[in-house]
């Protein structure tokens, strides 16, 4: 009869026990044996691991497996395909050694942006001042978890909205007017320059499409979103909590539902935390010229560098972020976002499959095309005769309606306003230490509106 120590499930079972991945690396190293047992059952090793001791794993496998979808078609530069089931690329299959460490890497850039909320002192971002000392350690624990998994929803929603915003892109040869793939790709903030060289037909071509129908309604976003809204809220029954009557003003829902919308505010929080923290190296912004851009790139992070790959929310393409290796060195710093590079390409035999003129539209800036269509392309974008939400959060506005009867508040978004979004919601509330606490349903009840009422109140909180 073998030794007990010489079955492998015993010794998997020795490797999870341990309480870092770090002691279980250096228990393998310690002889051959253990060694092998780990190289060929690492990814059984650590799954129950990394579980357990990850927030909102589930949530980051998710992203990790929608991101590969979308990695997979860039480079083959191709349309990424329609998303599956989302809950079939949960924990239902467990994950490779791969796929694990991606999760880490992506636990990594939450936990980056995290440190940079909480204990960062970057001048040009935002973040809390101080954490509050009232808070219980249960709270401080509900809060980060809240904040994980809201990062990787974030994550997950990028990934699969990469595709609907492509499409028209990829279809354009065949669909759109001669030379719109050359236009996109070429477009530029240059004010001698009309819609950034957009043509009238381009738009018209392009508002065909839900994503890009900002005025459209639920009806024509429902194929776009509908199926993404669906998962959020089925993943939101597994991490809401109750708000308790006390701690909210005199509201049409009850504490469950409220405790509902309170994680679309967290989902709207950590969307807005990821893009202050990024310098995009590559984009345009107006008035500021090349040479100008690059002499604002931040300076090297101190230490090693960690990569890891994303379809980031609102810009729709494949980047690479890098990141301090140590998350303490994440306070003063920004976080670098790069467009990944496509692969050379054969002669294109279908257009099928490739798109001509070796005009791809993985290179458009999806941003800047809805930045045109909001700001300058003559529609008028309004919402109950006020200014509407920035493009990307289209899809917040269908989730909202779709499952809560609700939406912004009317003049959120307008600049004339008291209380205007970016003003008092980017700049203020973005950097209250409360805002995934339990006291954060004030920010709900600050942004969205019930769609029975002409309007929530509104209340300074701070």
């Amino acid at each position: 009869m073998k030794p007990i120590f010489n079955t492998p499930e015993i010794i998997i079972l020795v490797f999870q026990s341990c309480d870092k991945v770090e002691d279980g690396l250096s228990l393998a190293s310690t002889c051959k044996f253990l060694a092998s047992i780990w190289r060929t059952h690492t990814a059984a090793i650590l799954y129950p691991h990394l579980k357990a001791r990850t927030a909102g794993f589930n949530q980051a496998l998710l992203a990790v497996r929608a991101t590969n979808l979308v990695l997979d078609a860039f480079h083959a530069n191709e349309l990424p395909p329609p998303p599956a089931r989302l809950h079939e690329l949960g924990v239902q299959v467990h994950p490779d050694v791969g796929e694990l460490k991606q999760v880490r890497d992506l636990q990594h850039l939450a936990r980056c942006v995290e440190h940079m909320y909480t204990r960062g002192n970057h001048v040009d971002q935002m973040h809390s001042p101080d954490e509050p000392d009232w808070l219980s350690h249960e709270e401080r624990i509900r809060i980060g978890h809240r904040f994980h998994c809201a990062m990787y929803r974030v994550l997950v929603a990028g990934a699969v909205l990469t595709r609907a915003y492509l499409e028209p892109l990829f279809l354009a040869p065949v669909q759109g007017p001669p030379g719109f793939l050359h236009r996109l790709t070429g477009l530029s903030w240059d004010d001698e320059q009309e819609l950034g060289g957009f043509k009238q037909e381009d738009i018209e071509y392009l508002v065909r499409f839900p994503v890009y129908d900002l005025e459209a309604g639920q009806e024509k976003w429902e194929p776009a979103f509908g199926d993404l809204a669906t998962w959020l809220l089925d993943d939101i029954e597994t991490t809401f909590t109750k708000v308790k009557p006390p701690k909210f003003p005199r509201m049409p829902m009850g504490a469950e539902e409220l405790g509902r919308v309170q994680e679309v505010t967290f989902f709207l929080a950590a969307y807005e935390h990821i893009l202050d923290k990024l310098f995009n190296k590559y984009l345009p912004h107006p008035g500021i010229d090349e040479d100008a851009r690059l002499d604002m790139t931040p300076p090297p992070f101190p230490g090693r560098v960690r990569k890891v790959s994303v379809a980031m929310f609102g810009i729709f393409r494949p980047e690479e972020v890098s990141m301090p290796e140590r998350v303490e060195d994440s306070s003063s710093c920004f976080l670098i976002n790069e467009p990944l590079a496509l692969r050379e390409q054969p002669t294109p035999t279908s257009q099928d499959r490739q798109v001509p003129d070796c005009v791809s539209p993985w290179t458009a800036d999806v941003r800047m095309v809805l930045d045109i269509l909001h700001d300058q392309s003559g529609r008028p974008n309004l919402r109950n005769g006020y200014p509407s939400p920035p493009p990307p959060l289209r899809f917040i506005e269908f989730l909202l309606a779709k499952f809560f009867k609700a939406r912004f508040k009317d003049n959120l978004f307008d600049e004339d306003s008291v209380y205007h979004y970016f003003q008092d919601y980017q700049l203020g509330f973005l950097s209250n230490p409360d805002l995934f606490g339990d006291r954060s349903i004030l920010f709900t009840t600050w942004l969205f509106a019930d769609n029975k009422a002409p309007s929530l109140g509104y209340r300074r909180l701070y």
